[in-house]
């Protein structure tokens, strides 16, 4: 399927991303995006919400998990009247800290 998203979430000024990198953190991190759809789809662009909840293990390594959820509606679909699809996505990531001594600390999600 092909699916293009826009976060719209500003990771880097995420409070995690800010705060002190203590080993046992927990955070929580509401986020907001967008959804694109490709053309043979029919369906329309939607706003994407979410939340994670990340559990800090060394200086260097999180662990999230995190659920996202987009309401998009269709139309022109042959042999279905218009009406609405309920996207879910939920999962684990691994958060690797690259600077986590600094005040500000890019992260790479894997």
């Amino acid at each position: 399927m092909k699916r293009a998203m826009l976060p719209l979430s500003l990771m880097l000024l995420a409070s995690p991303v800010l705060a002190d990198s203590k080993v046992g953190q927990i955070s929580i991190n509401p986020s907001v995006g967008y959804t694109v759809s490709d053309s043979e789809r029919d369906l329309n662009e939607a706003v994407t919400y979410g939340i994670d909840f990340a559990y800090r293990m060394t200086p260097n390594w999180a662990a999230s998990v995190y659920y996202n959820e987009t309401g998009t509606e269709y139309t022109d679909v042959p042999g279905e009247s218009d009406g609405q699809r309920d996207f879910m996505k939920y999962g684990l990531n691994m958060l690797y800290y690259f600077r986590p001594e600094a005040r500000l600390q890019p992260y790479a999600i894997m």
